[in-house]
This record gives structure tokens, C-alpha cells and sequence, in this order.
């Protein structure tokens, strides 16, 4: 699994994003989206309540600030079609959990934002998701302040609090 590329651009409004694509091989590339939220306006969630705290990244490093993450296969994207439905099984299952869980550790540790956000289009990217969810509390409990579940729309919502 290679980084081939990583772009950091301004949104519109201001706002910063970070964009990772990632070589898989076997299993095909992969586009990563980290897009910071500002207020409760620029999340496709329905933010708990206290979770933004007004902070945005620092100009020079990034650092700080709250994320919410978009991810989906480039054959997806460029086809314009939504997160593949059908079932994952063996290696390509598991490519998708490893692509999702090192550029989520890779981002952290380079920016530490204060919080991230996922939306999952489906079930699978929904357990997926959880998955990594677990993984940060198991790896990081001294840096996690909070995790939300099933948050609307249609209780799809994840979002975690870093201390």
C-alpha cells in the first residue's frame, strides 16, 4: 500500500481540506477526504452537542482543529457511483479496513485534530468505521475524551473526541 498522493487545498468558504489517494494494488486505489468543520452547518451529521469547541487548525502547522472524513474507491468516484454495496470478503475486506485505519493514524499524528467525523454510506463502511473506533480507544484511552454513535441521519453518524 503506497500514498501516491496527498493535497492540501482551501475550501471555498475557507475552510481547509486534505486529500489522500491510495495504491493499493490488487484491490484498486482508494480517496481519502479530510475536510474541516468549522460549525455545525459544514458537517452531513448531526453534531452532538459541545463537540466543536471554535478551534480551528494552526495557519503554519494544521494542527488542531475537528475533520470530517469521506472515503470511497476512485473507480467510484470517476464512475459516479456510491460505495460499492456488494459484500467484501478476505483480502479486499481487509485492504479496506487497512487503508482506512493508516491514513486515519497517519492524518492524527501529524495534525491531532481535537475531533473527527465519519458518515458511513452503508452497513459495511458503518462496521468498518466502528472498527476503527475501537481501535483508537484500545490504542489511545489516555487522548480520547468521547465517542458518539448512531448519529443522524439514519444513525450512520460517528464522531470522536480527543482530549
Amino acid at each position: 500500500m503506497n500514498i501516491i498522493s496527498r493535497m492540501q487545498t482551501l475550501l471555498p468558504d475557507s475552510r481547509q481540506a486534505m486529500s489522500y489517494q491510495v495504491k493499493t494494488g490488487g484491490t484498486g486505489d482508494y480517496y481519502l477526504q479530510f475536510n474541516e468543520i468549522v460549525t455545525a452547518e459544514d458537517s452531513l451529521i448531526a453534531l452532538p452537542q459541545g463537540l466543536l469547541t471554535g478551534q480551528r487548525p494552526d495557519l503554519l502547522t494544521l494542527r488542531g482543529g475537528c475533520y470530517e472524513i469521506f472515503f470511497d474507491s476512485l473507480n467510484n468516484i470517476e464512475a459516479g457511483t456510491p460505495f460499492f454495496k456488494r459484500r467484501l470478503r478476505g483480502k479486499r475486506s481487509q485492504a479496506l479496513n487497512i487503508i482506512i485505519d493508516y491514513i486515519i493514524n497517519h492524518h492524527y499524528i501529524i495534525y491531532r485534530p481535537y475531533c473527527y467525523t465519519f458518515l458511513a454510506f452503508d452497513d459495511l463502511l458503518s462496521r468498518a468505521y466502528r472498527l476503527i473506533l475501537q481501535k483508537l480507544c484500545r490504542s489511545l484511552p489516555h487522548r480520547i475524551a468521547a465517542v458518539h454513535l448512531n448519529l443522524n441521519p439514519h444513525r450512520r453518524g460517528y464522531a470522536v473526541k480527543f482530549k
